[in-house]
């Protein structure tokens, strides 16, 4: 899998494809302070059935970081939308995680209803009210990094211990020893990187800004919201809302599984969305 990149303006967004042009395409979202790379696993499993693309949102990865960026919910999802429009996808399958499913779930509600065929909401955020736990650890990290780049730079040293990394992310996952290190080092040490201060606080900002239940009666595809029953950032009220406004909405919780099912619970996450996104 090659990285390719899209101009938008003055900006660039990096993004993987694979599997074949020609079949039915799927855009894939990743969330705060992560990278196209959690959709690895997932594209390589949907692309023999599906042209996959996951894309680095705006500030994040290895897409322009501009310091002045527009990195609100709405913003973002254009810029997932105005990707599409380069592709040449005039319908799409979309899947989102935590702040990419509010992304997705934005787009696909307000502003191509027509367009998104199906929407996958993988521990999505809906209210934007976020575990206590987040709001105080995780989000105390991004705005003393908004002041204190350094500070990124000791999170993102550390990070590369696994005994250190477990611990440090652990409200990420029910059990954090399971989970093969190497399957998410990655994607974590994407989360620390120093680059990406000012992004990462702008979009913690605009995740508690944007609630989207208003504006779920918008989604008339077929839905599907997957979430770990242990999630410790996203509340499980968030899914049920879901279901609750946009009755078209398959709910499926898994035991034993925190805020990355792609990482936690593969085997079941995975046919849970082959079957989803089968034509």
């Amino acid at each position: 899998t090659m990285t390719d990149f899209i101009e938008l303006d003055a900006d660039c967004l990096a993004y993987t494809a694979a599997g074949r042009p020609s079949r039915q395409p799927i855009l894939f979202v990743h969330g705060l302070m992560s990278h196209r790379g959690v959709w690895a696993r997932t594209m390589e499993a949907l692309q023999d059935e599906h042209y996959c693309v996951a894309i680095d949102l705006l500030g994040f990865g290895d897409s322009s970081k501009p310091a002045k960026g527009d990195y609100s919910i709405r913003a973002q999802a254009e810029r997932v939308l105005q990707t599409a429009d380069r592709l040449g996808f005039a319908q799409f399958g979309l899947a989102g995680h935590s702040m990419g499913g509010q992304i997705a779930m934005y787009l696909a509600a307000n502003l191509a209803p027509h367009r998104v065929r199906k929407l996958a909401s993988v521990s999505g955020v809906v209210t934007g009210r976020l575990s206590a736990y987040v709001r105080l650890a995780n989000m105390q990290l991004v705005r003393t990094g908004r002041y204190i780049p350094w500070f990124y730079e000791l999170f993102h040293t550390l990070s590369r211990q696994p005994r250190l990394a477990n611990w440090m992310f652990n409200v990420w996952f029910a059990d954090p020893a399971k989970v093969p290190f190497e399957s998410w080092a990655l994607d974590r040490r994407q989360a620390m990187n120093p680059a990406i201060y000012v992004s990462a606080y702008e979009s913690y900002r605009t995740i508690k800004a944007t609630d989207l239940t208003p504006m779920l009666k918008g989604l008339s595809m077929p839905v599907l919201a997957i979430q770990g029953e242990q999630d410790g950032t996203v509340p499980m009220t968030d899914a049920r809302l879901l279901q609750e406004h946009v009755p078209q909405t398959g709910l499926v919780l898994f035991e034993q599984c925190g805020h990355f099912p792609m990482y936690e619970t593969f085997e079941t996450y995975i046919k849970c969305m082959k079957a989803f996104f089968q034509n």
